[in-house]
């Protein structure tokens, strides 16, 4: 009768144990998911960014919508990586 109640607690917390590494597994995969969006995103903005810097290099943006253009892609790009945009060269 003993060793049942004693195998019958093993199973609860062989299960427990298992349901929160279940939980953590889970937990780490959403927040790697995140990241890595936040990370494609932001990569997406810098590119778009190198293209309209080239756009505006030749003539097809003026400097007031160049200007428009990036500091919107900077304030995304700023947000979703949590860094401040790098100054502006002149």
């Amino acid at each position: 009768m003993q060793s049942f109640a004693l195998l019958g607690r093993l199973l609860v917390w062989s299960a427990v144990a298992l349901g929160m590494i279940g939980i953590a597994v889970w937990f780490v995969r959403r927040i790697r998911g995140d990241v890595l969006a936040q990370k494609d995103s932001a990569e997406q903005a810098e590119h778009m960014l190198r293209e309209f810097t080239a756009m505006r290099a030749d003539g097809r943006l003026d400097d007031e919508e160049y200007r428009a253009i990036r500091d919107r892609l900077r304030s995304v790009s700023s947000t979703r990586t949590g860094f401040s945009p790098a100054p502006e060269r002149k």
